[in-house]
């Protein structure tokens, strides 16, 4: 079975919406479920522009967890 590569992951705020003709078929859902991934990925690790500082998030034990890098 393939995996998603998230190893480069690029936020986007635009995802390709559904329409009722569209057939149910992976080469119409795989797109959109990669682009989820690589959003995810990209909000567990955030760059503040301004300061340069880099958090990370995570969940642990059912805590949220902030780390930086410094």
């Amino acid at each position: 079975m393939a995996k998603y590569d998230v190893s480069n992951p690029r936020y986007s705020n635009q995802i390709r919406k559904l329409e009722k003709s569209d057939p149910a078929h992976a080469n119409i859902f795989n797109p959109m479920f990669q682009q989820l991934l690589e959003n995810d990925e990209c909000l567990k690790h955030m760059k503040d522009d301004e300061t340069d500082q880099t958090y990370h998030f995570g969940v642990e034990n059912g805590l949220l967890y902030i780390e930086t890098d410094t």
